[in-house]
Order: C-alpha cells, then structure tokens, then sequence
C-alpha cells in the first residue's frame, strides 16, 4: 500500500495559482520551494489546469443585463397574475359546459323515451341523464383548470 506524498507549502501554492499571483506575486520562497519540490510540481501543474479551465468557463458565460432581468421578471409577474384571475372564469365556463351536457343528455334522454313509447321507465332515464352530468361535469371542470 502507498502512501499519498504531502507537502505543507500545497495550500500555500494553491492560494498563489487561484487569486492569480503566481508567480510574480507568490514571493522567491515558494517559487524555490515549488522548483524543489516534486509534490508542490505535480500541484502546481492541476492548480494551474483547473484555473485555466475556470477562466474558459467564466469567459463563455454571458449575464443578462439588470434591465432584461428586471423586465423578465415583470412579465412573469403580469402573466401569473392573469392566471389567477382568469382562474374563476374558466372554472365558471366549466360549470356551465357541464351543466349544458347534463341538460342536453336530459332532453335528449326524455325525448328517446318517448319517441320509444315509453319503451324505458322514463326515471330511469332521467336518472342515466344525471348521472352522466354527474360524471362528466367533474371531467370537465378539470379539464378547465389544470395547468
């Protein structure tokens, strides 16, 4: 089993290579210290590695402008509004379709049993009209308001 080489001056070196000042600014110490030492090498060489990759990084990202941000969040705003108020309406406009299809399943129920001469008891009928606004008005006052 190995063991994982350390050395004191690592966290040092990384402070150095990631507030960018390596080497000009890190002092003659380490720069000497970082020629001497294969562990502070091989840490230099990652450190340096994943700040070239991060300045990549932070160069490609472009942020909104405070103005854009702003008026994305006031249309956001308006349209969630408009949500909530139409909200009633559409809920109303359900209950109305549902109560339209139940009346309609009514007269058309009504007028089938007695074209059919009474074939079917007429309040079995009825109550089959019902049921069917029963069962289709909850559908249709979720199919309204579902987002």
């Amino acid at each position: 089993m190995s063991r994982l080489a350390e050395c004191r001056h690592e966290a040092d070196l990384v402070a150095a290579v990631t507030s960018g000042r390596w080497p000009t600014a890190a002092g003659q110490a380490l720069r000497e210290h970082v020629d001497s030492c294969p562990v502070c090498a091989d840490v230099l060489q990652v450190a340096q590695a994943m700040t070239a990759i991060e300045q990549e990084t932070l160069a490609d990202t472009r942020l909104p402008g405070a103005g854009q941000v702003w008026w994305r969040a006031q249309v956001r705003a308006r349209h969630d509004a408009a949500a909530v108020a139409a909200r009633p309406v559409i809920v109303g406009q359900a209950v109305g379709a549902a109560a339209a299809v139940g009346l309609a399943a009514g007269v058309v129920s009504w007028q089938w049993a007695a074209i059919a001469h009474a074939a079917f008891d007429l309040g079995l009928v009825a109550w089959l009209g019902v049921a069917m606004a029963a069962v289709l008005g909850p559908l249709a006052i979720y199919a309204a308001v579902r987002e």
